[in-house]
């Protein structure tokens, strides 16, 4: 059932963002060959589709935005509420099927926005590889024969996912909120008032113990980053910076995954908040 519901998520909203998406590659494909081009004419047709292309992106962060709260809203909260928890299956698939088609379109805008990018750093801004500093070169093959640094990629990836699934149970939790019968004169305001006060407490709280165990973390590494530099010479050069790179990696991936943790535990702390509602405590009259 959870993937029929995220089918139909997905055919309610697709449209939208393919429309987006077209406009976006169509705009940077179109000023990647002409927006360093000789010609006035053509220079000036490049310089539009670029300014196109960031006008759609912007328009896709809104999109993405509208639809989280207009898709949970209407859905859950509003007259097709009825309907929907008619549904023969739980609250739990209702909630995930949301956030999950959600998901996918903010991965795939990601996705699509990083390569949009990546072709005007490299078509407009003429970077050659082969011209890349030797020196640099070196570094980033070790940098990339560390199993470290793929630890960090992975962190990095799954911290991605947990932070737009965060922003996503934020804004359900708060229009849930909104809902309850005792704030439903003033759904709007006490939606909001959810959205700032948690915003402001989970900054607090990753503030007072999340920032603490980081800057141990940090503190732990500049000692010991300072330690192995103090020993370097030009024998030992390329065995201290694989040094140096190891005691980089081993406490940037600490930092990541303590943030993963606390990120883990807030998403946790919306979902129980929005199922707890919507299973318990709504009221669509």
């Amino acid at each position: 059932m959870l993937g029929k519901l995220i089918k139909y998520e997905i055919k309610s909203i697709y449209k939208y963002f393919l429309v987006l998406y077209a406009v976006i590659i169509a705009g940077a494909f179109t000023s990647y060959g002409t927006i360093s081009a000789s010609s006035g004419l053509l220079s000036k047709l490049g310089f539009s589709s670029f300014i196109l292309c960031i006008f759609a992106m912007m328009a896709l962060g809104v999109l993405l935005l509208i639809f989280t709260i207009t898709r949970f809203n209407t859905s859950l909260l509003g007259d097709e509420g009825y309907l929907m928890f008619t549904v023969p299956t739980s609250t739990h698939n209702i909630i995930w099927s949301k956030a999950i088609a959600i998901l996918i379109f903010d991965v795939l805008s990601v996705l699509i926005v990083c390569l949009v990018m990546g072709g005007y750093i490299f078509f407009v801004g003429d970077l050659n590889f082969a011209n890349l500093d030797k020196e640099l070169v070196e570094v980033l093959k070790l940098v990339f024969s560390k199993p470290g640094t793929y630890l960090i990629i992975f962190l990095s990836i799954i911290n991605m996912f947990i932070t737009f699934i965060s922003s996503i149970m934020i804004i359900y939790a708060a229009l849930s909120f909104g809902q309850m019968p005792t704030f439903k004169k003033h759904k709007n305001l006490s939606a909001i008032g959810f959205f700032v006060g948690f915003s402001i407490i989970s900054e607090y709280v990753i503030t007072r113990l999340g920032f603490d165990r980081i800057e141990h973390l940090l503190d732990s590494y500049g000692a010991e980053y300072s330690r192995v530099v103090g020993n370097v010479d030009a024998s030992n050069i390329m065995q201290i910076m694989s040094s140096k790179i190891d005691i980089s990696l081993h406490y940037f991936s600490g930092v990541m995954l303590i943030m993963l943790l606390m990120s883990l535990v807030e998403v946790v702390i919306l979902y129980a908040i929005t199922y707890h509602i919507l299973n318990k405590r709504l009221n669509l009259d």
